[in-house]
């Protein structure tokens, strides 16, 4: 009797260790086409995120004034670079007219149209919902804003738990790059201004 008291402590134990694991979430890539033509305009893409999303921990908001970050739910690699990739890549598969690339020190930023995408919601919500909220701008090579969007974004989770918020949270950042596409296509005097 003793013997199977013992064993059940030891498995309660490794239960409780187990819950307490720490489990990486990474946004999926995006598997689709690049239509990017050959004449495309370079346009550099930056990403921020408001302090409390560029952590390491997913962030959920519980109520309307409170947001928790997760200790144990945590983003595998740094989630402004993961939203930057995204986006680029996102961006190259939707439209053909500018030619989107991450920042970086071999290239020459001089006179280049930029997309700047700004971050204040990309959390879950009590409510059962993944929200992305902020806004974008384009900027062209003078310096001058061509265009300025603020968006909010909402997606269902299909299940409760985190795995399901990083899919809702994906499919909220493909709507985004799907809107921000459709808008550069109608922006026209930028195109030559590189």
């Amino acid at each position: 009797m003793k013997k199977w008291l013992v064993v059940a402590l030891i498995l309660a134990g490794c239960a409780s260790e187990r819950a307490s694991e720490n489990k990486q979430y990474i946004l999926p890539e995006m598997s689709a086409a690049r239509l990017t033509a050959p004449e495309a305009v370079v346009l550099i893409v930056n990403t921020e995120l408001s302090e409390h999303l560029n952590q390491r921990g997913l962030v959920y908001r519980t109520s309307n004034t409170e947001i928790v970050q997760a200790q144990h739910n945590l983003w595998a690699q740094g989630i402004k670079k993961q939203l930057n990739r995204r986006i680029v890549s996102g961006l190259l598969a939707r439209q053909s007219l500018y030619w989107p690339v991450e920042a970086n020190a071999a290239l020459d930023l001089t006179n280049k149209p930029q997309l700047q995408v700004h971050l204040q919601r990309f959390n879950g919500v009590y409510t059962g919902l993944a929200e992305l909220a902020g806004e974008w701008q384009l900027i062209n090579g003078s310096g001058q804003i061509v265009a300025n969007e603020h968006f909010y974004i909402e997606v269902p989770l299909a299940e409760p738990g985190y795995p399901a918020l990083v899919a809702a949270l994906s499919a909220g950042l493909e709507q985004l790059t799907g809107e921000i596409a459709k808008a550069l296509g109608n922006i026209k005097h930028i195109k030559r201004s590189n």
